[in-house]
């Protein structure tokens, strides 16, 4: 809804005989998924061309292509495993040079962030970008490459173009802008009419001018109109389920609305508990360093990622619970092995770290110490005395699965292995101690350690006087007790 012009320009270049590679960005949100799905996919299809659409996710970018190929097409998954970038997109081009009735295939790579996001050292990037570049040098290919990244990571497209040495022009650069306020208010005249809700014309129009329009660029985001009309819905009491100025007031504005939005579907945990559990599923299909989707993770990945903070039954409930159909807050996707599962929207990581609240608090101040102490560290030699202290050391374990690493991971490692050898070294002499203590302390209370004590006591008193009659009595004491040889030491 709202993209026809925005489509029909993307069609028209992408379908153009001179086309070979191109780029379609824009911000998160923006609704680029849903564009390239239910606009671009069926449109290039309408128009004789095969679309292999591919997502990117944290898994090697290769393996994710391989895999959507088999999917797509009627190879087996076995011997496309076997093929590089070049013989993959010979494969689904079918093996045929362009014709009337084959006019190519256009090779979509969703979500191209992901690929910079999880590989992070341009050594990891190579390979892929290189076999990109080794397909562009082949002229007359049959395919056709265009590639989805959201704003931020656009800069990071250097390499590949780099590689390839070419740069875009205007005609393969499409920008996904956000909805213009009059645009935003048919989607939701529409949507209303979809869900069967009231709908207030005037009131839309103000909405998506003055509330929900961003004050930076006066545009409105997708992902809000959506999520407006999930809680519009989600209202109980048929009076309340309208497009309206008193709904939008009872949902608390714009500023509010993702937050409600996660509260809510959260509430209907039965417990506490519960409730926590779907919040740490949440937290661990985000990437914290760079505020993005952590990819798609299979349960298997969600449950190793949540060992210590969840058990494996509690973030398997979470999972299935959070991407029903009702809740939506997790989309799950279906692969051949196991089904994986992303956050639905990078829109609610901002609103998710703020409804974690302590736990997130916690995380910062455990990386805020953690880079602080490293640097400390590795500015001081590295010198024992700069290791972590015991309470320091706690506290970032008990975040380790927040912790974000950056560039210095491997010195963060290495200060966190050493600090936990020093403790153990001091807890295993504090043993000691206290083992040689409690030692000493029996036998202190002893019989034998009495005695003893007693032994002392007289001896030094025999020493310091020279009262016979003492003397005497010291000598049987000592006599009666078997110890003649202190009696030739007086």
């Amino acid at each position: 809804m709202g993209r026809t012009d925005s489509l029909r320009k993307c069609l028209d270049n992408v379908t153009h005989p001179e086309f070979r590679f191109g780029v379609l960005s824009g911000e998160s949100g923006c609704g680029k998924t849903s564009f390239l799905q239910a606009g671009l996919w069926p449109g290039l299809e309408s128009r004789g061309f095969r679309c292999l659409y591919v997502k990117l996710t944290e898994r090697n970018p290769l393996a994710v292509i391989r895999q959507a190929l088999a999917q797509q097409t009627e190879i087996p998954q076995a011997p496309v495993n076997e093929l590089d970038v070049p013989a993959i997109l010979e494969a689904a081009a079918g093996g045929e040079p362009a014709s009337s009735d084959n006019k190519g295939v256009v090779l979509v790579l969703d979500q191209f962030e992901q690929f910079f996001v999880h590989q992070r050292y341009k050594a990891d990037r190579q390979p892929f970008l290189e076999a990109l570049a080794a397909w562009y040098g082949q002229s007359g290919h049959p395919v056709r490459l265009l590639i989805s990244i959201c704003k931020d990571y656009v800069g990071h497209l250097y390499e590949l173009q780099e590689a390839m040495g070419y740069s875009l022009g205007p005609n393969e650069s499409f920008y996904l802008e956000k909805f213009e306020p009059r645009e935003a208010a048919s989607v939701l005249r529409v949507m209303a009419k979809t869900e069967a809700l009231g709908f207030d014309e005037e009131f839309a129009q103000e909405l998506t001018a003055q509330e929900l329009a961003s004050p930076r660029d006066g545009l409105v985001s997708p992902v809000d109109l959506q999520i407006l009309t999930w809680m519009i819905k989600a209202q109980k009491g048929a009076e309340r389920k309208a497009f309206d100025r008193s709904t939008y007031q009872k949902l608390g504005g714009i500023e509010q609305l993702l937050e409600r939005f996660l509260q809510q579907v959260l509430q209907a945990r039965e417990t506490e508990a519960r409730r926590q559990a779907a919040v740490k599923v949440l937290l661990a299909l985000v990437d914290l360093e760079s505020s993005t989707r952590a990819g798609v993770l299979t349960l298997s990945d969600l449950q190793c990622k949540l060992s210590g903070l969840l058990r494996a039954e509690e973030a398997k409930e979470a999972v299935h619970w959070l991407s029903r159909g009702d809740i939506r807050l997790v989309t799950a996707r279906h692969q051949k092995k196991e089904p994986g599962y992303e956050l639905a929207h990078e829109r609610l990581i901002p609103a998710l770290r703020r409804l974690a609240g302590k736990t997130l608090s916690e995380a910062d101040k455990a990386n805020q110490l953690l880079d602080r102490r490293v640097n400390e560290w590795m500015g001081n030699q590295r010198a024992a005395r700069y290791l972590l202290r015991w309470r320091e050391l706690r506290l970032i374990q008990k975040q380790h699965p927040y912790l974000v690493w950056g560039s210095k991971r491997a010195q963060k490692e290495v200060l966190i292995a050493k600090s936990r050898q020093r403790r153990n070294g001091g807890l295993a002499a504090a043993g000691m101690m206290a083992v040689i203590a409690v030692s000493l302390t029996t036998l202190y209370y002893s019989d034998r350690g009495q005695i003893w004590l007693m032994e002392r006591d007289l001896r030094l008193l025999a020493q310091q006087t020279r009262d016979p009659a003492l003397l005497k009595k010291s000598a049987l004491a000592f006599f009666a007790s078997n110890h003649v040889q202190r009696l030739w030491r007086w």
